[in-house]
């Protein structure tokens, strides 16, 4: 979760590409939860994106657990 901190906008980048294209399950929602804690500009989009695509179904149920309301999500999970 060390990534939620990094706060440059280049940075989101890098944690958003973490979250899609990351060969390990638990470094792309490690980057999901760290993308949106750090106020991602596309965090929803990411997170519903990845809902549907991820090809892992443990991401996928854990992001069904996320609450909808997107200001509280990131930091209650």
């Amino acid at each position: 979760m060390c990534l939620a901190f990094l706060l440059d906008t280049d940075d989101q980048g890098i944690v958003a590409d973490l979250a899609v294209n990351d060969p390990e399950p638990s470094v792309r929602q490690a980057a999901i939860w760290s993308y949106g804690f750090m106020g991602g500009a596309n965090a929803v989009g990411l997170t519903k994106t990845r809902l549907s695509d991820d090809q892992n179904p443990m991401i996928r149920a854990w992001i069904r657990t996320l609450d909808p309301d997107p200001l509280l999500t990131w930091w209650v999970t």
